[in-house]
């Protein structure tokens, strides 16, 4: 059983990007990165849809969410700054735009694996320490990205700015399906230009998980990946369902999944209906994300007063995708302590279990732990279970250790 620490729905790392500090001789921020690496070419050139910037400074904060102040003139490298001193690793950082919306790619030196991570929420901070850490110190490669926003602080979201689900019209309603090119092109990134001939894999939580999955179910991602984690989702398979709740198969009732035998469909407040191990019924209804889907949709009420938006597009439950996956899969599941919110609190239960059910594959698994939302994102087995699945397992007992 694993044990997990707290860990709310939208939460964030550690690192904000405008608190995230270089210690090169100007003593710049992230959002002010200083000269030219003249390190070569030790990495290639990024996908079509991503664009690196040179790392030069910008006027103010909401300059650089957009677009490159300049396009990089050179290699990727070359257009890095060093950013050892967040890491505690030898590591290097860039800014890159993908799909209008801007974001710092942070990367250790190349090793025997490759792990790409993704925080919470709408992933404008960098993921917790403990596995990217633990990752590195046994061998591997760690890609990590936060996403800006105008905020001065990098963890505000508004009606027209929310990282990497920010709309990309802000007076046009969006889906998960466009937004989850930005994503999706930062992995392509990831991959083929930092490590396309290393086994490589993603771990997310929340709606880090979100973006990851929807990023290979629309995009063709699979020849790409050896290897994916869903910690706590991906918590939307309707965005109808999310905002609204689901009444279909209960006969015009609020339907939900038995919080811990997701297979059973339940009526919620009904009794009786999921005894035993199964627990209560879980709501469809996202209780921690509405906020979310109302930037994103571009809902002029606050759900579930749809108020005319169309959820009905650009989700699982209505857009054709990619369910069939080559590599191997891990969804981790969280049920909650007293005083904790869990993934069955929230209404992340059900949308993950629809979305797990409609997946196919030689190696697919879903598993429920005991604790928070996206607590497992620092628990030592899942450290352990990533460094085996990337082929590092000989060295995760030292590194994924107390």
């Amino acid at each position: 059983m694993w044990t997990m620490w707290a860990w709310m729905i939208g939460c964030r790392g550690t690192t904000p990007l405008s608190e995230t500090v270089s210690s090169m001789d100007t003593g710049v921020t992230v959002d002010t990165p200083g000269t030219q690496s003249d390190s070569g070419s030790s990495v290639g050139t990024p996908p079509v849809g991503l664009e690196v910037c040179a790392p030069l400074p910008f006027p103010d904060v909401v300059a650089r969410i957009h677009a490159c102040r300049e396009p990089c003139g050179g290699s990727v490298e070359s257009c890095s700054w060093d950013s050892t001193p967040e890491t505690g690793w030898s590591s290097r950082s860039v800014r890159v735009v993908a799909a209008g919306r801007g974001a710092v790619v942070r990367y250790s030196e190349r090793g025997a694996a490759t792990l790409f991570v993704h925080d919470g929420g709408t992933g404008t901070t960098f993921a917790p320490r403990r596995l990217p850490d633990a990752f590195v110190a046994a061998g591997g490669r760690v890609v990590e990205v936060a996403w800006h926003t105008a905020s001065s602080t990098g963890t505000d979201c508004n009606a027209a700015d929310c990282g990497w689900m920010t709309r990309p019209l802000e007076t046009e309603p969006s889906s998960i399906e466009e937004v989850a090119t930005r994503p999706a092109s930062v992995i392509r990134f990831a991959h083929d230009t930092l490590s396309p001939q290393d086994p490589f894999g993603t771990v997310s939580c929340s709606a880090g998980s979100l973006a990851t999955f929807y990023a290979r179910y629309f995009d063709d991602l699979d020849p790409l990946l050896d290897y994916q984690m869903w910690l706590g989702g991906p918590l939307l398979y309707s965005a109808e369902w999310g905002c609204t709740g689901r009444t279909s198969g209960c006969g015009g009732s609020a339907c939900g999944r038995c919080r811990t035998d997701p297979d059973i469909l339940c009526e919620v407040g009904a009794p009786g209906q999921c005894v035993g191990a199964g627990g209560t019924c879980a709501s469809y209804r996202l209780t921690g994300s509405l906020g979310l889907l109302d930037v994103l949709y571009l809902n002029e009420a606050s759900c579930p007063a749809v108020a005319g938006t169309d959820y009905a597009v650009g989700d699982a439950a209505t857009t054709p995708g990619d369910t069939h996956l080559e590599h191997p899969v891990d969804l981790v599941l969280s049920t909650n302590l007293p005083a904790q919110l869990g993934d069955d609190d929230l209404g992340i239960v059900p949308h993950v279990w629809d979305v797990y059910t409609t997946l196919t594959g030689p190696d697919v698994t879903a598993s429920f732990e005991t604790g928070p939302h996206c607590g497992t994102f620092s628990e030592q087995a899942t450290c352990e279970r990533v460094l085996t699945r990337l082929g590092l397992g000989d060295s995760a007992a030292a590194h994924c250790g107390p």
